[in-house]
């Protein structure tokens, strides 16, 4: 299962809270919009293509659109149903349907409220207490009611991905489902199940989500919970990386010597073939060897220490950029200006300039 990316962002149609349900009435379904079911109590079975196991708390389960969700409740079941589409991020440019790209819907809210007045969602299921959503995952209780855009929504709402007409119960797709390359092309993750780790965060999350449904914050309570459920991914981020971490093989004697090597060398030029050489072995064998140790090549290595060194220069110093520049192996300030802007986001000068005390 590859990376979670958390340069991507969850956007947020709808959002319900159902409370001890025993049994979905639909035991399998395939939704327009992205889903993601999260655990607050109880366990269920899930099967999403060949991605299948059990959920319970501290489990999200994300099903893209046009896939098949099979489910069965295995113990009683509270858990919040959010539909959403991605944001774009740098690696998702160019999506279709289902993916990251979006844009902004030029009809006004008045047209969109008249093009889905016959649509019914789930959130308008749970305020009159029958469930008539034709793509919920309806279990034999009625849902609490939750935020939802019955009053007009946020003109940034109604956004969708392209190709894709906005209904209250999220996107409807137009064009096919993009196929798992695509997603993982795009850095959108795959169906299943995602662990969280962080059940102190999480169950904190969940209580404000409780008290949004208490409250009935209308369209402020769907921003809220819009920004809870990004808190979710971004947990889930996380515990994807602590656990990569956790079952990365410990790096050999050979391969931490290549890593003080590049420590060492990040004040002056150096090579990555030179410590190659140093270890008997060649660029390639040590970039492989390398990288199956720390999920990252030896350049990339380097040159995180040496902008970590001009980060510590430009506020700790007060040496010109080319300066700094030789003290981090570099032959010029306007090579190292470049390098640590692509890293950074940021000039040297902006930062030396907003980050000094």
């Amino acid at each position: 299962m590859s990376r979670l990316d958390p340069l991507i962002r969850p956007h947020s149609s709808s959002q319900v809270y159902w409370e001890g349900i025993t049994v979905f009435q639909k035991v399998s379904d395939r939704y327009d919009s992205w889903v993601l079911f999260a655990v607050v109590e109880g366990r269920f079975r899930y099967r999403i293509g060949t991605a299948s196991g059990e959920a319970a708390f501290g489990d999200v389960v994300l099903c893209p659109p046009g896939m098949l969700f099979e489910r069965e409740v295995l113990e009683p079941l509270s858990f919040h149903f959010y539909r959403f589409d991605w944001q774009p991020s740098h690696s998702a440019a160019g999506m279709g349907a289902g993916g990251c790209q979006t844009r902004r819907n030029e009809k006004s809210s008045h047209s969109m409220r008249d093009d889905t007045e016959e649509d019914s969602s789930l959130t308008e299921a749970a305020k009159e207490t029958t469930v008539v959503d034709t793509q919920g995952p309806e279990g034999g209780h009625t849902p609490v009611p939750a935020q939802d855009w019955q009053d007009e929504p946020p003109a940034a709402a109604w956004h969708g991905p392209e190709g894709s007409v906005p209904s209250r119960s999220g996107w409807q797709a137009s064009a096919p489902p993009v196929s798992e390359d695509e997603r993982a092309a795009a850095g959108l993750p795959g169906p299943g199940k995602r662990t969280i780790r962080d059940l102190e965060r999480l169950a904190s999350n969940y209580a404000y989500l409780n008290q949004l449904q208490e409250r009935g914050a209308g369209q402020r309570g769907h921003a809220l919970a819009a920004h809870l459920l990004c808190d979710l991914w971004q947990l889930c981020c996380l515990s994807d990386g602590a656990a990569s971490d956790a079952h990365r093989r410990r790096p050999g004697s050979a391969m931490r010597e290549a890593a003080q090597l590049l420590g060492e060398g990040a004040s002056r030029p150096l090579a990555v073939k030179e410590v190659a050489l140093r270890l008997g072995l060649t660029a390639v064998q040590l970039t492989r060897r390398f990288r199956e140790a720390y999920d990252r090549t030896p350049l990339d290595y380097l040159t995180g220490l040496r902008v970590q060194r001009a980060q510590s220069l430009l506020l700790r110093s007060e040496l010109t950029l080319d300066e700094i520049a030789q003290q981090c192996g570099y032959e010029s300030g306007f090579y190292l200006s470049r390098l640590f802007a692509k890293r950074l986001g940021i000039s040297p000068s902006d930062y030396r300039r907003m980050h000094r005390i």
